[in-house]
């Protein structure tokens, strides 16, 4: 297992943080990546950022990036994510958060998108008004994915 901390804002070329294998990440400031501001696979790492994460996109997008998107704030491909601020893309059809597989991502601010983005996909897309008629967690809004063996929590 890896574990870094970082005392000040974050800014990646492409990603802001990418973590896997268990790895622990703790961010005391905010982040921002290009295509991927959070990005996180493989082995249940996890994420927290006090500050905001944010998705700038851009032209020439890595490998295997779906095309026509303009950046993903947190994708996760199992994991557990916590921000402290919002989740902010700035790009015309950014995706607010892209999950599959096993996770957990709790958001305390709120997920901010261009008018033509995507609030939440996780096998099926959510708009902000599809969150769960009660919440595991007090005065927070909450959306369930169980599809296609994701099983997660936004």
């Amino acid at each position: 297992m890896s574990k870094v901390s970082v005392s000040s804002d974050v800014t990646g070329d492409n990603y802001g943080i990418y973590a896997q294998a268990d790895a622990k990440v703790s961010v005391s400031g905010s982040v921002k990546g290009k295509y991927y501001a959070i990005y996180t696979n493989w082995n249940n790492p996890t994420v927290t950022v006090s500050g905001d994460v944010t998705a700038t996109g851009g032209d020439n997008a890595p490998f295997g990036f779906p095309e026509g998107v303009g950046g993903i704030g947190v994708c996760t491909l199992g994991g557990t994510i916590t921000i402290d601020g919002d989740v902010i893309i700035t790009a015309s059809n950014g995706i607010g958060v892209l999950a599959s597989n096993s996770f957990w991502i709790t958001i305390d601010g709120q997920i901010k998108i261009p008018e033509d983005g995507i609030f939440i996909s996780s096998g099926f897309v959510f708009s902000q008004t599809d969150n769960q008629p009660t919440s595991t967690k007090p005065g927070y809004l909450e959306y369930a994915s169980r599809y296609y063996g994701s099983d997660g929590k936004v």
